[in-house]
């Protein structure tokens, strides 16, 4: 499997909404609506 990393532009906002709306954490009800920014804050 091949991955390409990219930067989030406006134009990749919809990809970005529709996997945290409709593909991530569908294993995991308490998560799913999760928009985790924990590893992204300087804490």
């Amino acid at each position: 499997m091949q991955y390409n990393i990219l930067p989030l532009t406006a134009e990749r906002i919809p990809h970005w909404l529709d996997f945290f709306d409709n593909r991530a954490f569908t294993d995991n009800r308490f998560w799913e609506s999760c928009y985790c920014t924990y590893y992204q804050l300087n804490l």
